[in-house]
């Protein structure tokens, strides 16, 4: 009976050895995983500062671009009597665009 109540003490302690070891490891992991999420955190803010920023600096090319699409709108209209819009597309009914274009 000695001997059983021996091994029996020795094979608990050793589950709950392994039991602790794992349980440690765990808990280690998850606070590695919790320190990277902090990181991803703190990057996130500072891409979304930057984003903020980059459309600040772009807003000039917004109003630029569209005046640009304005004065080309202003040449195609004229250049093909207003019956075509720039991307091609007929937007008055009856006209064709390959015969607009093999006309020049």
């Amino acid at each position: 009976m000695i001997i059983k109540d021996y091994w029996f003490k020795v094979l608990v302690g050793i589950i709950t050895a392994l039991i602790g070891v794992g349980y440690t490891a765990v808990e280690k992991r998850i606070d590695t995983i919790e320190a990277q999420l902090e990181i991803l955190k703190e990057k996130e803010a500072a891409c979304a500062e930057r984003i903020v920023r980059i459309e600040a600096d772009t807003s000039w090319l917004k109003k630029s671009n569209s005046r640009i699409e304005n004065k080309l709108d202003m040449y195609f209209d004229k250049r093909y009597n207003r019956g075509f819009s720039r991307s091609g597309t007929s937007v008055l009914p009856g006209n064709n665009w390959e015969r607009m274009l093999n006309k020049k």
